[in-house]
């Protein structure tokens, strides 16, 4: 699991990236989004290995977490 948490009016919305890649969470069903968590079932190396960034955004912008590495021991 992954934190992202942000407080604004109007409520923000998350988004999460993998490499500079979103993470569609409805055509990969190892990901799923709480809030501004991110889980991931089954994490796997190959896959999911990399830099993760959370952004949120409402109608004031967008902001865009610092990098988060996950790495496998």
């Amino acid at each position: 699991m992954m934190h992202c948490e942000a407080r604004g009016n109007p409520l923000p919305t998350y988004s999460w990236y993998i490499n500079g890649t979103e993470i569609d969470s409805k055509t990969d069903f190892r990901y799923s989004f709480i809030d501004g968590d991110l889980i991931i079932t089954n994490a796997s190396e190959i896959t999911d290995y990399g830099k993760y960034q959370c952004q949120v955004e409402n109608s004031y912008g967008i902001i865009l977490s610092r990098e988060a590495l996950l790495q496998f021991a």
